[in-house]
């Protein structure tokens, strides 16, 4: 039996509360209570006895720690997950945007999705694509390219990368502990496919920190770090910002951005 992305997120919501009544885990997973138990039955297939979900006069009763959960999560591979269509997307994403084309059939055979599946989200990339101002463009023999403008484009990839990567104390960054298998393939993969632009980055990032008079937020920092990755990558590959965007308030003159425009 495999875990699908829903699953995962059951199981998350009952961690989260340690017991939760099956109706509330509904309402959260907007499931049905059927759905619900399916998912923990799911789940349990992968765990130990003592480690499983109970189920209790309507309630869900976690029995692992922590760090049990995080191992269990971190237990599972391509083969066990089934993705949500959300995080195929963002791979699809990520992919297209440190290469020059994405070959999605490709990808998708060396991934186990089926060929509906292919198509169905190439449809969804292209309608959600067309929200953020950006399209695609079909490259002949080789696949397709993400075009449109490239701020945006910049920002959606750093959004999707900051819900997979995490900063650590060594102020580098890493991949999220609780990441799903997918999360950690698209995590794994912007960490080495820009390991040059992080090293730059690490040392830029340390220096402008320190000479900073106020305190910058960990979601700020994070989003600043992968932003000013995925900014000087882009910037070494050519593609750089070709519209001057007037920002509504006063900002400091750091000229941190010079080389990452």
């Amino acid at each position: 039996m495999s875990i699908h992305s829903y699953d995962l997120q059951t199981c998350a919501f009952i961690q989260e509360k340690q017991t939760l009544a099956l109706e509330k885990c509904s309402r959260l997973c907007g499931k049905s209570t059927a759905s619900i138990k399916r998912s923990i039955s799911a789940i349990n297939e992968y765990l130990a006895p003592e480690h499983q979900i109970l189920i209790s006069n309507n309630q869900a009763v976690f029995q692992m720690t922590y760090l049990e959960y995080l191992a269990f999560i971190q237990s599972l591979t391509l083969e066990d997950y089934v993705p949500s269509q959300t995080e195929r997307l963002d791979i699809m994403t990520i992919y297209a945007f440190f290469n020059l084309t994405l070959n999605m059939s490709h990808l998708y055979e060396t991934l186990h999705f089926s060929p509906s599946t292919k198509k169905k989200d190439s449809r969804a990339l292209s309608e959600w694509l067309r929200s953020q101002g950006l399209d695609t463009e079909v490259v002949p023999k080789t696949g397709i390219r993400i075009a449109g403008d490239e701020l945006n484009f910049r920002i959606c990839v750093v959004t999707i990368l900051s819900r997979y990567l995490e900063v650590d104390q060594d102020f580098r960054l890493t991949k999220r502990l609780a990441n799903n298998p997918l999360q950690s393939m698209i995590a794994e993969y912007f960490l080495i496919t820009g390991d040059a632009e992080i090293q730059t980055v690490w040392q830029q990032l340390r220096e402008f920190i320190a000479a900073c008079q106020f305190r910058i937020s960990y979601a700020s920092v994070k989003f600043l770090y992968i932003y000013m990755v995925c900014a000087t990558f882009r910037q070494n590959a050519g593609y750089s910002l070709k519209v001057s965007r007037e920002i509504p308030v006063p900002v400091r003159d750091f000229h941190l951005m010079d080389q990452a425009a």
